[in-house]
């Protein structure tokens, strides 16, 4: 049973919309209005990106294939195609071999172009989900199930907002599918729709513009960029504005403000002079402008270990081990928050 491109839409979480061009599926996180806050920008090319695009099938299917196109979107090349049924993992698409080299892996030049993969898949009905890359855009040609008497569309039914940068948007994940965000939504059920663009900032004009849905919880993680690019002055006025704009469009959604994770260029004074001011006093600022009854201020400085080690460019964009450990920090948080879910 063959699933092309004009039917992939309906299997996608994760996406504002599907185009389809010369017979291929292309998802897109952010609708043209939120698309177009981004002109003028290096940030559009990577907001192609699959971050959080997931196809989801109840099938019992003895096998998945998938076949695409990677193209480039962020500043890196390497990529995965995470394939699970019933959350258990059964194989990844990747353009890279072998052991990552710590530290280098990020900036390595890797092959983009079509891929295709199978998988075998456990006996009798399952859900199986094709998470798409965080890396770089995707252009899905067809998913096919082998020996499948049926294939139904199986997107969950809340969906979690993220907002932030690149560390939410999934830098520097080796398995697309280990990156905090995914691991968050998957803790609660819901879908991941990733509005995260590496680089950013706080970006009211996004927050401003209402998703066709409401979600079932929001998360924001910036700061980080902010600090070392900004006046303070400057960062408590986009803040506020942020905040304001999410708690304007969501009132009854529970918003949970991620405050920055440790850097390593805090490890010495000279490396963090920044015109901000202290890197702490980020968490001070998104403490007064998330200050609505709705939400709800995480303290994130410790949830990733302080080494080097727990960090995929070994500065400041998590590992796979470091995101599992930011991920399990960010749920107990939550649960422990009250909110309801």
């Amino acid at each position: 049973m063959k699933i092309n491109a004009n039917e992939i839409e309906k299997y996608i979480s994760g996406a504002a919309y599907v185009t389809v061009d010369d017979g291929k599926a292309r998802p897109h996180r952010f609708t043209p209005e939120q698309a177009h806050a981004y002109d003028g920008t290096d940030y559009v090319r990577k907001l192609d990106c699959a971050a959080g695009v997931c196809f989801s099938a109840k099938t019992d299917a003895a096998a998945v294939a998938i076949a695409f196109t990677a193209s480039g979107g962020s500043s890196r090349t390497y990529f995965s195609v995470d394939v699970t049924a019933d959350g258990k993992g059964v194989g990844s698409i990747t353009n890279y071999a072998g052991d990552m080299p710590h530290e280098f892996y990020p900036g390595m030049h890797r092959t983009l172009g079509d891929f295709r993969g199978e998988f075998a898949l456990p006996a009798g009905e399952k859900t199986v989900r094709i998470y798409f890359p965080w890396s770089v855009a995707v252009d899905i040609i067809e998913v096919e199930f082998k020996g499948a008497t049926f294939t139904d569309p199986a997107p969950r039914e809340k969906t979690f907002l993220f907002f932030g940068d690149s560390i939410t948007h999934g830098y520097d994940a080796i398995f697309t599918s280990h990156k905090y965000a995914t691991l968050v939504a998957e803790a609660f059920g819901a879908n991941e729709h990733n509005k995260a663009v590496a680089g950013d900032f706080f970006k009211p004009e996004i927050a401003k513009i209402k998703e066709n849905y409401v979600p079932a919880a929001i998360f924001a993680a910036y700061g980080t960029n902010d600090w070392h690019a900004c006046e303070r002055d400057y960062v408590e006025k986009r803040a506020a504005e942020f905040y304001a704009a999410l708690h304007e469009n969501y009132p009854d959604v529970p918003v949970f403000a991620l405050c920055p994770i440790w850097r390593r260029d805090l490890e010495r004074p000279e490396w963090c002079d920044r015109k901000f001011g202290d890197f702490s006093g980020v968490k001070d600022v998104i403490a007064a402008a998330a200050k609505y009854d709705n939400m709800h201020v995480i303290d994130c400085y410790d949830f990733v270990p302080h080494d080097e080690k727990a960090f995929g460019d070994a500065w400041v964009h998590p590992s796979d081990e470091g995101f599992a450990l930011y991920a399990d920090r960010v749920i107990e948080a939550v649960k422990n928050s009250g909110a309801k879910l």
